[in-house]
Formats: structure tokens, sequence, C-alpha cells
């Protein structure tokens, strides 16, 4: 295996591991987890900015904008 390779697989396992992190401490915390097929949006109960975030995005060029103005939605309503 080229040096290259390792490099991004572990580049890639690293990420898999800062987000199931993200996920388990949002989750333990009693903060908001949302799944969708094409994202995981994760809310800090708390006012600690990194730990709110987007999670894995796929959006296609077609929905982008559609998808981004569900999230916008999410993260403003009353309840979050």
């Amino acid at each position: 295996m080229s040096i290259d390779l390792e490099r991004t697989n572990l580049a890639r396992i690293n990420v898999s591991i800062a987000q199931a992190y993200n996920s388990a401490l949002t989750e333990a915390a009693g903060g908001y987890i949302l799944r969708e097929e094409d994202f995981v949006l994760t809310l800090f109960p708390y006012d600690n900015y990194p730990y709110n975030s987007v999670i894995s995005p796929r959006f296609t060029s077609s929905t982008v904008d559609e998808r981004l103005e569900y999230l916008f939605r999410v993260v403003r309503s009353p309840r979050r």
C-alpha cells in the first residue's frame, strides 16, 4: 500500500471516529440529533459551538439549496 493511500485511509478513520464521538457526546448530554439519509445534524444542549455540526453532508448540486434551507429551519426553530 502506498504512503498516500495509507494517509487517506487514516484520515477517513479519524473523521469517522470524530463523527461518532460528536454524536455520542451530543446524545449523552441530552442534545438534539437529526439523522437524515444525506446528513446528520447534532445540536449540543449547551452553548458549546464545537459540538454543533452537520456530519457527512452528501448534498447533490440539484438539492443543496433545498437541504440547506431545511437545515436552517430546523436550527432556527424555537424548540432548538
